[in-house]
């Protein structure tokens, strides 16, 4: 059996464990199947190397006739536009085996971030929430509860991704979850053409794909109050402004009653706002009147982490995945939500 497909094999079983773990020690027989291959077949590597030689064979040969076929009038005349069929003919077999190259080699990559992303999940306590038919009802949920799913886009709103997870902290424990909601921008502009010697304006059809990620946790110690700084629409009668004009600069606050927004807006609490919206666009902040609180952004990378190693290194690999893979921007949220609960929690 060649190489290319002992590797075949390999990664249809690795893919397979990958996707059947339910816990880190569950890739521990990954990588012992990708050590058992490197030390029997090799590097964990496609050897393209016919498809390379096919490539310049084919570049070889379809350069020739074109020199031959642009060069010699005579051979214009007998192949005519055939000769542009049989260039295209070159041209497309190349891009052929570029993408098969690509393709063959992408398969490893997909693996390796199979493994890694599963594993920041393990290591974040995350879960992926299955919502399956379930994304416009969950839209229109969220639109009925916080502002900021409000007045946003024409058309193509639903909640794309749903991921729960945990939080423990020194003082306080919540559960949360974390979404990202798709909406589309209609727009239209302005195009001219020509029909005869007339000039016809014409307003064409534009949309615009966008997304908005967020929190939504349980926070009892206040209701009805927003502060925002990234559209949505907030039905809180009460305008407040603390004493920062930094936090007055970056964001609006709306409340059920000042009262309530000069309790929970406490000097400590501003400051973690300010060093919030330092990390985070267009960021929001609410809780509704049911003590829900949806903290919402522009940001997509929260989930987000680099893999420096592959399936290719698995001694380095593993050393990875077996290190915690913390998650930066979602520790800065959640550590931003415990202050908040801290400074709001008449038990403390």
């Amino acid at each position: 059996m060649n190489h290319n497909r002992q590797l075949d094999e390999l990664l249809s079983q690795v893919k397979e464990k990958a996707e059947n773990a339910r816990e880190e020690k569950d890739f521990a027989s990954v990588f012992s199947l990708l050590r058992d291959f490197q030390q029997t077949a090799g590097p964990i590597k496609y050897d393209n190397r016919v498809k390379w030689y096919v490539f310049t064979a084919i570049g070889v040969l379809g350069g020739g006739f074109a020199l031959a076929y642009f060069l010699n009038p005579g051979i214009q005349r007998e192949l005519g536009d055939l000769g542009y069929a049989i260039l295209g003919a070159f041209a497309l077999a190349l891009i052929v085996t570029l993408v098969v190259i690509g393709l063959a080699n992408s398969a490893i990559d997909e693996i390796s971030e199979l493994i890694f992303s599963k594993d920041v999940y393990f290591d974040n306590g995350l879960e992926q929430v299955d919502i399956e038919g379930k994304q416009k009802g969950l839209y229109r949920e969220y639109k009925k509860a916080f502002g900021d799913f409000r007045n946003r886009g024409d058309e193509g709103r639903y909640v794309k991704r749903l991921v729960k997870g945990a939080w423990t902290g020194k003082e306080h424990s919540f559960p949360y979850e974390h979404y990202a909601f798709h909406y589309v921008r209609v727009y239209y502009v302005p195009v001219t053409t020509k029909v005869g010697k007339t000039t016809v304006t014409t307003m064409q059809r534009r949309t615009e794909t966008l997304y908005r990620y967020g929190l939504i946790l349980d926070f009892p110690f206040v209701k009805g109050l927003a502060a925002r700084s990234g559209g949505g629409s907030y039905d809180y009668p009460e305008e407040f402004q603390p004493v920062s004009e930094e936090f007055n600069g970056i964001f609006s606050v709306g409340a059920a009653s000042a009262q309530s927004a000069a309790k929970f807006l406490k000097p400590a609490v501003v400051l973690a706002f300010l060093e919030l919206a330092k990390h985070f666009n267009g960021l929001n902040v609410e809780i509704n009147r049911d003590g829900r609180m949806n903290i919402a952004f522009s940001d997509n990378d929260v989930l987000d982490l680099d893999r420096k190693f592959s399936i290719a290194q698995p001694d380095e690999f593993e050393q990875e995945i077996r290190s915690h893979l913390d998650l930066p921007k979602l520790r800065l949220l959640l550590e931003f939500v415990e202050t908040l609960k801290k400074h709001n929690d008449s038990n403390f």
